[in-house]
C-alpha cells in the first residue's frame, strides 16, 4: 500500500514541474528538513526547513520553463527495501532563454505514515 502511495507523490511532483507550480512539493514536503540541490540557478546542497524549501522551489520555477518532462527510472523500494526514488528527465528553458537539460531525483521517506519528499537533486544532463 505505500508502494502505491509513493507512485502516486511522483507523479504529483511531476505534474509540478510540468506547470511550473510548487503546490505538489508543499502538499509532500515533511516536518524535517529536506536536502535541495539544484545546479543552474538554484540551491546548493543544503538542508532546508519545509517553508525555505517551498521558497527555494517557488524561485526555481520562477526562472525555468519546463518544455518536456518524464521518469526515466522509479521504484517503489518496496523490492529492494530501500526508500522511494524516482528519476526525471527535464527539458527546460532557463531564465536568458538557453534550452538546457537536467536530471531531477527525487527521495521519500515515511513519516507519520504517509510519504514525505526528503531529497530533491537536479543535475545537468549529459
Amino acid at each position: 500500500m505505500t508502494g502505491v502511495a509513493s507512485l502516486a507523490v511522483f507523479r504529483e511532483v511531476e505534474t509540478g514541474w510540468r506547470a511550473g507550480t510548487p503546490k505538489p512539493f508543499e502538499k509532500y514536503f515533511g516536518k524535517g528538513k529536506v536536502r535541495l540541490d539544484f545546479g543552474e540557478g538554484g540551491p546548493r546542497g543544503g538542508l532546508f526547513a519545509r517553508s525555505q524549501a517551498y521558497y527555494l522551489i517557488t524561485d526555481y520555477l520562477k526562472g525555468t520553463q519546463t518544455l518536456d518532462i518524464g521518469f526515466t527510472r522509479v521504484s517503489d523500494g518496496i523490492k529492494s527495501g530501500t526508500k522511494p526514488y524516482a528519476l526525471l528527465e527535464r527539458g527546460y528553458r532557463d531564465k536568458n532563454g538557453i534550452s538546457r537539460r537536467e536530471v531531477v531525483f527525487i527521495s521519500l521517506s515515511l513519516e507519520d505514515g504517509l510519504w514525505v519528499i526528503t531529497e530533491l537533486r537536479a543535475i545537468p544532463a549529459k
